[in-house]
């Protein structure tokens, strides 16, 4: 992750911080996955995990993609390719939010933002079938702050 993204982050995450936080610097984990898209632990673990090294707050960003889709004209709908990834949309949002205050409510000194991960844009080349290589899924837009399923819809992705 470059330095400019890394500061943008952070300056994103104090900005979301309560008044009380200000006051001492915090250990924070921005970038987390949780088993609702390819994380390996769940958040409660997630948040465990954390406490045990001293980590104050944990940014769950999670995949918000459902898939990459290359579409053929003059049908794309229809002929394409489409490369699925788990994402929030694998559990549901409904879940991710119920999960997310469950935890919030088990860990009340742990700080958790509700965030995702999506990818604003990318693009094919090559030949289908042959050497169809994908560009720029790996950048990623990552947001934090959201409360509500429709506020992660509304992102592009």
């Amino acid at each position: 992750m470059g330095y400019s993204r890394m500061r943008s982050l952070l300056l994103a995450m104090l900005l979301l911080l309560p008044w009380q936080a200000w006051s001492a610097p915090l250990r924070v984990l921005i970038d987390v996955r949780s088993t609702h898209s390819d994380g390996a632990y769940d958040m409660n673990t997630l948040v465990d995990m954390a406490k045990k090294r001293g980590v104050q707050a944990l940014a769950l960003t999670d995949h918000g993609r459902k898939g990459i889709r290359f579409g053929i004209e003059p049908v794309p709908g229809i002929l394409g390719y489409t490369r699925d990834f788990r994402s929030l949309y694998t559990t549901g949002l409904p879940s991710f939010f119920a999960d997310l205050a469950q935890v919030r409510r088990m860990h009340p000194g742990m700080i958790l933002f509700a965030g995702v991960e999506s990818i604003p844009g990318y693009t094919w080349s090559g030949i289908p079938f042959r050497n169809l290589t994908l560009h720029n899924s790996e950048r990623m837009m990552i947001t934090l702050g959201e409360q509500r399923p429709r506020q992660i819809e509304a992102l592009p992705s």
